[in-house]
């Protein structure tokens, strides 16, 4: 039965229970002289002290059945909650296998991009190229002709009239003689060559390296704006707008220092990032990088569809598990109303696996005495047996007579929990 009476509140009141129905059984044996055709009588009284222990008075009954309701409740309340669990988990399974659909054909559709781009039919969009290529050559020029006017007006000064780049920078540096050209042209390279190696590093992801142009372009912007903002307060001195010649440490708070460092800096950060952003592009329309990257895309969405299918597995094991728990709930029900039933009609639902152990424990404690008392094995082995033979007709008839038909009453001979064979207690 699903809802039975315990004998005891305690596990140790039960095994003290059992071990005195285990002393009983000896004891009775004793009495008998283990005659196995009064084992029925022992059974008899085994089963009036069992009945004795679990009669309940009125207000004991309605309790139960108001706990069987309880529970009853609870487990109808459990039953709709996993339904309603399962119609939200169905509705997400066909959810996820739409997704698992859609990147299905996105993948189609990137595998095809894959044979056009492989085989050369895919049209190419070079308008962001053409748009970087063009500007950054217009930061390049610019770059290079601001380091050379800054750096040609520190190295030949400033001419009567000029405030802050020489008049004829150019034509002078060309007139002063190739060497001195060349050597304006070689240092206004050089934080060119530095924002094509910083644009390179960046993309190659070294960090490091990519520190250390800038570093290389700050020295050679310090030493330029340092010699210019030397040139021109020296022609002021000389114009006698200062009265002291000029020190190195003027440079801090000489305004021609800063601006020179500004420009050229700013100059040679356009054209690094202008640089760096063609060759981004052109790198990424190029057929192997673009192949490269609908891969990576294609890889991304199998990961994808993997988690949804995973998903899927998940929500199907708790579908079966609520439906395996429902079925739970209908049965325990089913037993409980059974229950609630033989309360209010007057039947006591009886815990027939206690009583079983009960019996056995008897029967236990009566082989034990037989095994000890009596010499002959095949005499002690006859007497067990017919003992144990009795004792399953007695228990079938009981059934029969008036216990629920729910029970199920095996006939083997392990019934009791021992064993024919050898009279040994299980």
């Amino acid at each position: 039965m699903s809802e039975n009476r315990n004998l005891n509140d305690s596990n140790d009141t039960v095994e003290t229970e059992r071990v005195t129905f285990n002393q009983w059984g000896k004891e009775f044996a004793q009495a008998t002289k283990c005659n196995p055709n009064s084992i029925q009588n022992g059974l008899n009284e085994v089963y009036s002290d069992f009945l004795t222990k679990q009669q309940l008075d009125e207000n004991a009954i309605k309790n139960k059945i108001d706990k069987l309701n309880e529970d009853i409740e609870k487990l109808k309340q459990n039953s709709e909650e996993r339904r309603a669990n399962n119609e939200h988990l169905s509705i997400e399974n066909q959810r996820l296998n739409d997704l698992i659909d859609e990147k299905k054909n996105e993948i189609l559709e990137l595998e095809n991009e894959i044979l056009e781009i492989t085989g050369g039919r895919r049209k190419q969009d070079k308008s962001k190229l053409n748009l970087y290529a063009t500007f950054s050559i217009i930061s390049l020029i610019g770059t290079l002709l601001a380091y050379m006017a800054t750096f040609g007006s520190a190295i030949l000064g400033l001419e009567e009239g000029d405030q802050f780049i020489r008049g004829a920078v150019f034509s002078d540096l060309v007139e002063e003689g190739i060497g001195i050209l060349v050597f304006a042209i070689f240092i206004s390279i050089i934080p060119i060559a530095c924002g094509y190696f910083y644009g390179k590093f960046k993309r190659d992801k070294k960090i490091i390296a990519s520190i250390a142009t800038l570093g290389i372009v700050l020295i050679v912007d310090l030493i330029i704006g340092y010699k210019l903002a030397e040139t021109i307060y020296n022609r002021g001195y000389e114009d006698g707008l200062y009265s002291q010649p000029w020190q190195f440490d003027f440079f801090v708070t000489d305004a021609h220092f800063w601006i020179v460092l500004l420009i050229n800096f700013a100059m040679y950060m356009t054209f690094s990032l202008l640089s760096n952003a063609y060759f981004e592009e052109e790198d990424r329309l190029s057929p192997n990088s673009q192949v490269e990257q609908t891969k990576n895309k294609i890889s991304l969405l199998k990961e994808k569809m993997e988690e949804f299918r995973s998903s899927i597995v998940e929500n199907d094991k708790q579908v079966k598990s609520n439906l395996s728990e429902i079925e739970r709930n209908k049965i325990s029900i089913d037993k409980k109303e059974i229950d609630i039933e033989d309360y209010e009609n007057g039947r006591l639902p009886l815990n027939i696996d206690y009583l079983k152990q009960l019996i056995a424990e008897f029967l236990k404690g009566y082989q034990s005495y037989v095994n000890l008392m009596i010499e002959n094995t095949n005499r002690a082995e006859e007497i067990v047996k017919k003992v144990l033979e009795n004792a399953e007709n007695w228990f079938v008839k009981k059934e029969s007579d008036g216990w629920r038909k729910s029970v199920e009453i095996k006939t083997d001979k392990n019934f009791f929990g021992i064993n024919l064979d050898n009279h040994e207690v299980n």
